[in-house]
């Protein structure tokens, strides 16, 4: 047994090691759009944007995000605001804040077609009244800092790219909900490899839903939001094609110039997974089964067993920990959280193993309903990318 225990704990430790080095240069290797969109003299004018604002039942958050996308120092831009059916006064706001500025232009939905998602339907039905030689895809929540959308632009004409993700801050309340934020960005920085995207040869891609800018002419060569109309991780999938027609992508870090509210408690995030997380397996059982074993073997053990096992094992398991912490600790101090908050760092991985096995469960019994009708599983399958 102290055998089995001793190389149990070496190979923990050794995977440890590799997933930290992995981050750390992950994350030093994934640039800032503060640094890559900063204004150069001499450049010539920038291009038409239209921002579609997909927004269902966003009164809480819609006229602060409006407000700043009215705020906004960029010469050439209109706003589609895309009220996805709402039952609140998100219209209401939208219209309002229309009056007093031309460049939102609100488009009310009123139904939604059989084989669509309705955030899908609803960015579809906006990029086609869309005139600008830009899109730029966001949520109704989304709130943006001034500089943010010319510094998108910039990078994007600068770099040659037919399509830019921007990572957003993620501020949320509640520690045991940001410790969830921070295995999120610790496993995305990992297994998405995030700097990779911008490489050509690279068959990495991403895309996030606050901030997926596409040049036009691109987006609709990919078959834009029909291609991924059933797609509840519509925003990723959106990144992949483009890196499979041979296209130019790149993900960048936009924490000071993008502020998203993803949800707004822990109970509002195990639900919200219950679309997504089950669609990033292709809807296969396996795989789940695989990362639960690596997550609750590798990820999770040192933490109870370091206490409990004696001689050189404790001391590996007990090293492992304290990697993992010193690790969680330097993102939630990235995420402008609370230090202490990553010390739960191990709590939130078990809150995302239930997450995945609750979709998993949900999707296959249920199918998926998100802004309309349940989707069965077979016709959720059929809509592969």
């Amino acid at each position: 047994m102290t055998i089995f225990l001793l190389v149990y704990a070496s190979v923990t430790l050794a995977v440890w090691t590799v997933i930290t080095a992995v981050c750390i240069y992950g994350w030093q290797r994934t640039r800032h759009l503060m640094d890559v969109g900063r204004p150069r003299a001499g450049e010539p004018p920038l291009p038409r944007v239209s921002i579609v604002v997909t927004a269902q039942n966003e009164e809480r958050q819609a006229e602060r995000a409006l407000r700043s996308l009215i705020g906004l120092n960029y010469p050439n831009y209109e706003v589609v605001y895309v009220n996805d059916r709402s039952d609140d006064r998100t219209g209401e706001i939208a219209d309002r804040l229309s009056a007093e500025d031309g460049r939102i232009k609100p488009l009310h939905v009123s139904t939604l077609p059989n084989g669509w998602f309705g955030k899908n339907y609803a960015a579809y039905r906006g990029a086609q009244v869309a005139n600008g030689e830009v899109l730029l895809f966001t949520d109704g929540d989304v709130v943006f800092a001034p500089d943010a959308l010319a510094y998108g632009v910039r990078h994007l004409r600068r770099a040659k790219l037919d399509h830019l993700c921007v990572g957003p801050l993620l501020p949320v309340s509640g520690a045991l909900l940001q410790a969830c934020m921070i295995v999120f960005a610790f496993t995305t920085i990992v297994v998405a490899r995030l700097w990779k995207v911008q490489d050509p040869h690279s068959s990495a891609y991403f895309g996030i839903g606050p901030y997926n800018m596409f040049r036009t002419g691109a987006y609709h060569a990919i078959g834009g939001h029909r291609r991924i109309r059933l797609r509840p991780d519509e925003d990723i999938k959106l990144g992949k094609l483009v890196k499979q027609c041979g296209r130019r992508s790149d993900c960048v870090i936009g924490i000071s110039l993008v502020s998203f509210e993803w949800y707004p408690s822990l109970r509002h995030f195990i639900r919200g997974g219950d679309k997504n997380i089950s669609a990033a397996l292709e809807y296969r059982v396996w795989p789940a089964v695989g990362i639960t074993v690596a997550l609750l073997g590798l990820l999770v053990a040192p933490f109870p067993l370091a206490p409990v096992v004696g001689g050189w094992p404790a001391i590996l398991f007990a090293a492992c920990a304290g990697v993992c912490w010193t690790v969680a600790v330097a993102g939630a101090r990235t995420g402008r959280y609370p230090w202490w908050t990553g010390l739960l760092f191990p709590v939130g991985i078990l809150v995302i193993t239930y997450m995945m096995w609750r979709s998993t469960i949900i999707t296959t019994t249920r199918g998926v309903s998100w802004g309309g009708p349940a989707i069965p599983l077979s016709e959720l399958r059929s809509n592969r990318v």
